[in-house]
Order: structure tokens, then sequence, then C-alpha cells
């Protein structure tokens, strides 16, 4: 069972497409073979025919934590599918997932929660 529960249905979300799961973490090592095999692994869970995509990740300025972003269609249904393998990888304790529910402006809805 999600830790998130359902925002929208399908006739009220106007933005489907530009829906994310972002997954924001804090590494100290400078050495990023922990992130990568990460980011290969959520692709690799999301599968080739899935329609949401790892756009890598980028390092905060702000506060130094690192960025990973899914988007596509449907962040309930992204994360359902990446929940599993976030739950288990201890590059992620202590993470903060943001499902957002639409494109990336001020005013979209937004669910956090920490692991």
């Amino acid at each position: 069972m999600s830790v998130f529960g359902a925002v929208y249905d399908g006739q009220n979300d106007p933005s489907l497409s530009e829906q994310a799961v972002i997954i924001r973490f804090s590494h100290a090592d400078d050495d990023m073979t922990e992130v990568l095999a990460l980011e290969d692994a959520l692709r690799e869970t999301l599968g080739e025919d899935s329609n949401a995509s790892v756009d890598g990740y980028h390092v905060d300025p702000a506060d130094g934590r690192v960025v990973i972003t899914i988007t596509g269609p449907r962040a309930d249904e992204i994360w359902a599918q990446v929940q599993d393998l976030v739950q288990k990888a201890h590059l992620l304790s202590g993470a903060i997932i943001t499902l957002r529910h639409g494109p990336d402006a001020e005013g979209t809805a937004r669910e956090s929660v920490t692991y």
C-alpha cells in the first residue's frame, strides 16, 4: 500500500504528462557510482516501454542534496512502480520523496514523505 493517497483521478488531472516523482537525499561521498547505479536500477524497474523517464541527477546547490527526478504521466503510478526499490535502497535512508501532480510551477499539487 502506498504512503501517498490518491490526489487526482484521470478526469480531474489536466497535466498527466507533466507529473513527477522527485527523490532528494544526502550523499556525502564525491564518488557518484552508487547514485548512477540507483538511476540504472530505477530505469530498469520502470522498463523500456514505460512512459516515465529518469531525468538524471543533480546536486542542489542550496542544500547539497542529490535530486533524482522521474517524469511522466501519473506520478502515483510511477511511484507504485519504484516504491519497493526506493524503500529498500540503503542510499535513500532519510530521503524526501515528492509526488508532483502537474507541471513544475508554483501552485502545483505536491505530496512529500520522508523515508
